[in-house]
């Protein structure tokens, strides 16, 4: 067999070489780094190692899209070597509202969205066109609120009394803790009392007062007489008619949304923490963890509400169309 004449000659041979060892010893480490987690930034032309997404909501068949890309895969799923930045992330389901939020993935890190639950396209439903009010018989959230006893026993079964001549509260322990109200103030009702702080609702508003030794507490005062207990994360939801804040067992603050919609109440949906905002035309859920807020319904009036959270049903009175009643929205 005869070959045709070749031009490579030692020289050319020497140079292939060369560029394949070259090429090898380039190629290898990012392969490796690319196996390993490692991307390429172009926001911040750098070389970062990925994060990773993990959904897990209800219903199970929702539809998710990331970024305008709808992925095959069904909740809960685990989205591996994600670049950082930002995603825009969709949940759809039909007959349901569709839940969508900016989230940030970071290097080295995972992104948790969980405790999601989509809401149904529901209408309200007409129970009663009585005038009489039945909400006050209906348990949406335990308040502990109603007493306006100068007298307290805290969880600790500790009796806290109040004196108005010194305007200060003080406990049965020994030696006597005296927790000190504003000059000026009038004492309204003793709201909570634990070992990190005191809940007081004044002439002036909300009161929260560190106990003794809790220097990393702040007294603050919350221009508001509105407060309500979660049954669930037991933190004490406090709301102005525009902010709704949030009191934490040790004592913190923390605000949680501003509206554009005056706000009349808030109530709890479920064991997460999403809130129910009552305004006088709409019933709002608002998710804390996620800052996301979703119209249940919206375009009539709304007089009073309350929640059965284990039938996800909002039984509120208010005005539907032209007709005034009861009326029930599932959730």
């Amino acid at each position: 067999m005869v070959y045709p004449p070749t031009k490579l000659t030692r020289p050319v041979r020497r140079m292939i070489m060369v560029f394949l060892i070259t090429a090898f010893f380039v190629a290898a480490p990012l392969i490796i780094a690319y196996t390993a987690g490692y991307r390429y930034n172009w926001q911040t032309n750098q070389i970062e190692q990925t994060g990773v997404i993990s959904i897990d909501v209800e219903p199970r068949d929702v539809e998710i899209i990331i970024n305008g890309i709808h992925l095959e895969k069904r909740s809960p799923l685990r989205l591996t070597d994600r670049a950082p930045g930002s995603y825009r992330l969709e949940i759809k389901k039909t007959g349901f509202k569709t839940w969508q939020k900016d989230i940030t993935v970071v290097s080295k890190q995972t992104t948790y969205i969980k405790n999601i639950s989509l809401f149904p396209n529901a209408l309200p439903i007409r129970l009663s066109t009585s005038s009489t009010d039945p909400l006050d018989a209906l348990t949406g959230i335990y308040s502990p609120t109603s007493s306006s006893t100068v007298e307290y026993t805290d969880n600790q079964n500790v009796i806290w009394q109040y004196r108005s001549s010194t305007h200060s509260l003080s406990n049965s322990t020994v030696p006597i803790e005296s927790l000190i109200l504003e000059a000026g103030t009038s004492l309204g009702r003793i709201l909570n009392i634990n070992a990190f702080r005191a809940i007081i609702a004044t002439d002036r508003g909300i009161e929260i007062i560190p106990r003794r030794g809790q220097n990393a507490i702040a007294r603050a005062t919350l221009a508001t007489d509105k407060i309500r207990l979660h049954p669930f994360t037991k933190e004490w939801l406090v709301w102005s008619p525009w902010e709704i804040w949030t009191i934490y067992e040790d004592g913190h603050t923390s605000l949680l949304n501003r509206q554009s919609e005056a706000i009349s109440d808030v109530l709890t949906l479920d064991r997460h923490g999403v809130l129910l905002l009552v305004t006088d035309t709409a019933l709002i859920a608002f998710n804390p963890g996620y800052y996301t807020s979703q119209a249940l319904w919206r375009g009539g009036k709304v007089e009073r509400a309350a929640v059965d959270i284990p039938a996800k049903k909002i039984i509120f009175l208010g005005t539907v169309g032209e007709q005034r009643g009861m009326y029930e929205l599932t959730y």
